[in-house]
């Protein structure tokens, strides 16, 4: 990919980091991700599969990437296309560092919350959480941003359907 054009630009690009683990409609939307992305020509796409276990999946997706952010897209996520700012949004490097939480759409209830959004992840912050306790971003610094990532499809059977919403509760 001929990132050229951005030589002029002070900050790249965050690269995308996909994360998957056999979840069902994972390859459609793996594919769609680098579709959209494809266009616009911009963000490095990594794929990191079938790790076992959310820190060490975290901890790959960080390893993996070459920006000290990235943007981590799971699985059940459905990504917007161009209407998202995969090459304009970074975070803000004069606050302290966090992770950055998107919105999803929740295709149940048409709300718009962090929920299963996609993330942008301090690289240091990840690797250096070992023991993250209920929930790996929460137990950093971390912000919501207002903008939609995607839609989260965790309804495509009863049982992740309770099980989303269990640990969502949690």
């Amino acid at each position: 990919m001929d990132r050229s054009h951005h030589n002029l630009a002070k900050d790249p690009p965050l690269d995308v980091v996909f994360i998957s683990n056999g979840e069902r409609q994972a390859e459609y939307n793996f594919l769609h991700l680098r579709w959209c992305l494809e266009r616009a020509d911009t963000n490095c796409v990594h794929r990191v599969d079938g790790i076992n276990g959310r820190v060490a999946a975290y901890h790959a997706a960080a390893q993996v990437s070459s920006t000290d952010w990235f943007f981590a897209v799971f699985a059940k996520l459905e990504v917007l296309g161009s209407e998202f700012p995969w090459y304009t949004w970074q975070p803000d490097c004069w606050q302290e560092p966090k992770h950055y939480i998107f919105q999803a759409r929740n295709p149940v209830n048409g709300l718009e919350y962090g929920h299963q959004g996609m993330i942008a992840y301090n690289k240091n912050l990840v690797l250096a959480n070992n023991n993250p306790g209920l929930d790996f971003t929460l137990s950093q610094p971390h912000e919501s941003v207002p903008i939609l990532s995607g839609t989260a499809h965790f309804n495509q059977t009863p049982w992740m359907t309770w099980r989303t919403a269990f640990r969502e509760v949690v």
